[in-house]
């Protein structure tokens, strides 16, 4: 399930665990969190009288079994527990970043096998993940339903900012929200990154008005957390890409007689497929997330 970063997947999977409450049948099924499992440490997974260990530390368990033990948890645990389970898989996309190379036919092979589970993979890049499940040179090629989630509207984005600043009892105006939502184009992790930001800078001021000080330097705050990966990213381009990107931040022509049309083509459909921008429109493209766009104008 390819998301924008601008969709809230928390209330897909709310959602989707609501539904699946009232229509699986409770004998057959069980819905539940799964957490702190992996890292460097023995951890547990309970399930009645079922209990699976895995010790990443033990010397006789290397890497790649504990990630082949991993992978087919799911459907041991099912299998004991003789329910069906959905394993979630957020920002699927950087499985092989995080992972290794081959990570993706590793995963493919474990759990293409299993009849017990389901998979439900989420991600924020929707071109990424369209490359992994609609390549045949992919591992999961056609394994998968596509399906796109809308963006959270930024009526809702603003309200529930309100609410949140409500709660704290901080009176907040609709143009301190909306002037928040400009600077992040309503992309939610960073828009929840700016806000934190900006409630931190008004608790430490002592002042009892959250102002456009406040707002700005929440900003300067956000953005200072950001450059290091967006330095990463900047730096880990080409000069024409590079040139690409700020021609679409100041919103000018992508074409010019330095580069020759289909080299501009080749590197616009590079950096879609790298999550940092989407197509609108033919020769209309914007950022993914828009705090990037911000940063390159600073």
């Amino acid at each position: 399930m390819p998301t924008s970063r601008t969709s809230r997947r928390t209330s897909v999977l709310n959602s989707f665990e609501y539904q699946l409450r009232f229509t699986i049948s409770p004998s057959t099924s069980s819905v539940y969190p799964i957490r702190g499992y992996g890292s460097s440490s023995v951890r547990g997974l309970y399930s009645k009288e079922l209990e699976l260990s895995l010790a990443h530390t033990a010397k006789n368990i290397s890497d790649d079994q504990l990630f082949d033990e991993a992978l087919d948890l799911p459907e041991k645990l099912a299998k004991a527990d003789k329910k069906k389970l959905i394993v979630v898989f957020d920002e699927f996309q950087e499985v092989e970043r995080v992972a290794g190379q081959n990570s993706l036919k590793v995963i493919r092979a474990h759990i293409q096998l299993h009849t017990h589970v389901n998979y439900l993979f989420m991600a924020s890049h929707p071109s990424m993940m369209r490359t992994i499940f609609s390549d045949e040179n992919q591992a999961f090629y056609r394994f998968a339903l596509f399906l796109p989630v809308p963006p959270i509207p930024l009526v809702a984005m603003a309200q529930y900012i309100k609410r949140k600043f409500a709660e704290q009892g901080i009176p907040i105006s609709s143009e301190a929200v909306q002037m928040i939502l400009d600077i992040t184009g309503g992309h939610p992790q960073d828009t929840m990154l700016v806000w934190s930001e900006v409630y931190q800078a008004f608790i430490e001021s002592g002042e009892n008005v959250l102002g456009l000080e406040h707002i700005l330097l929440g900003k300067d705050r956000a953005f200072a957390f950001l450059s290091q990966g967006f330095n990463e990213v900047i730096g880990s381009l080409d000069s024409v890409s590079k040139t690409l990107l700020l021609r679409i931040a100041r919103g000018t022509t992508l074409y010019s007689k330095d580069n020759h049309p289909n080299t501009v083509k080749r590197m616009l459909g590079q950096l879609v497929n790298r999550g940092l921008i989407e197509k609108i429109e033919r020769g209309k493209y914007e950022f993914v997330e828009p705090m990037l766009k911000g940063y390159l104008l600073l």
